[in-house]
């Protein structure tokens, strides 16, 4: 881990342990409780419209369940409000929160690459995003468009190749899509592979991890960030650490309770 490299407290579709994932509230609940990135889901409506969410489907008045993609963005508008929360459009995440936190978008589907770099050039965020997808032409489709920064997700199903990955294998896997972080769930165990990644030069973010415990055990490995729907307790493990006697971490930001490692 190289010298002061942050650390980041990343919400997990928001603060979904708090709000309806996804949602405008739950973004601004993760900000109160102290993310450093907010990370959430992007979809596109029948009629064009980019918003958050994360499932395929959403369940009508009839019980009969339809794809985001087959519908327009006032029926799901409206199919969501019945359930009690209201949908996101990205174009106004990104009017709200593009200038106050670094934004993490998973892109859940290919085939409107183009528009969400066209809205990214339009309300350009403060910080600069990163476009993560678990689909490799996604995220290489992306980079080529907007040269973002982008991130492949690898779940369970893979995580048991990445525990024996190469150093050199990394390095190709980060020159062929053009990454610059990886997204791993947690059940990665080598302590080896993520230090292959970290010298391959990519930044490695784990999800979701809700328990304290975990939470100790990836920083320990030196992880760049944590996604969780938990931010205020990630937050509080973040301050017992640096203030042990052996500190992991160091706070450097009172007002934003961003942290480093002290390493």
């Amino acid at each position: 881990m190289a010298l002061m490299t942050k650390f980041y407290n990343v919400g997990h579709r928001g603060a979904s342990a708090y709000a309806h994932e996804n949602t405008l509230v739950s973004l601004e609940e993760a900000i109160a409780r102290h993310a450093d990135m907010v990370e959430f889901d992007l979809r596109q409506t029948a009629d064009g419209i980019i918003v958050l969410y994360h499932d395929r489907g959403i369940q009508g008045t009839d019980g009969e369940i339809s794809q985001i993609s087959q519908i327009s963005f006032d029926e799901l508008f409206n199919r969501a409000k019945s359930q009690n929360f209201e949908i996101a459009k990205f174009e106004d995440v990104l009017k709200s929160f593009g200038p106050r936190i670094p934004l993490n978008i998973e892109v859940k589907i290919g085939g409107f690459e183009k528009e969400i770099i066209r809205l990214l050039r339009t309300y350009p965020p403060a910080f600069e995003p990163t476009l993560s997808s678990f689909l490799p032409w996604v995220v290489i489709r992306l980079k080529k468009l907007g040269n973002f920064k982008t991130a492949l997700i690898i779940g369970e199903g893979r995580i048991h190749k990445l525990n024996i990955l190469e150093r050199r294998i990394a390095r190709g896997l980060a020159r062929y899509l053009g990454i610059s972080s990886i997204h791993l769930q947690d059940c990665i165990t080598s302590q080896a592979a993520l230090t292959n990644l970290v010298q391959a030069g990519l930044s490695v973010f784990i999800w979701t991890v809700d328990d304290p415990d975990q939470m100790r055990r990836f920083l320990k490995m030196g992880v760049d960030g944590i996604i969780t729907n938990n931010p205020d307790l990630l937050y509080e493990v973040c301050l017992e650490m640096a203030g042990s006697n052996e500190p992991i971490l160091k706070k450097v930001d009172n007002n934003s309770g961003r942290f480093v490692y002290a390493l």
